[in-house]
């Protein structure tokens, strides 16, 4: 192996970059302090698909593990009321 390296925290610009210093043979150590399920930290990440290729050519993920598919987004006031709908395909991550 290269260099060693150490990533602090597992947000996915860490992820990316520990994948990126693993590929060109660097000894990767990822630190991440939550201890627990990530449940409570929400959702939202829209997969692109650069990420999903990069991953299967790497062999690190598919598409379906990594995402679920998400047909539509919709806008939500305050009070609980839907402002707009975007009927949409879009592959959604936490």
């Amino acid at each position: 192996m290269g260099m060693r390296v150490a990533v602090i925290g597992g947000s996915i610009g860490s992820l990316s970059s520990a994948l990126a210093l693993h590929c060109i043979n660097c000894d990767v150590n990822v630190f991440e302090r939550s201890t627990g399920e990530m449940k409570s930290r929400g959702a939202g990440l829209v997969v692109q698909m650069d990420l999903v290729n990069f991953l299967k050519e790497h062999g690190v993920s598919t598409e379906d593990a990594i995402s679920i598919p998400a047909y539509k987004r919709q806008y939500i006031s305050k009070d609980g009321s839907i402002i707009r709908v975007e009927q949409t395909l879009q592959l959604m991550t936490s």
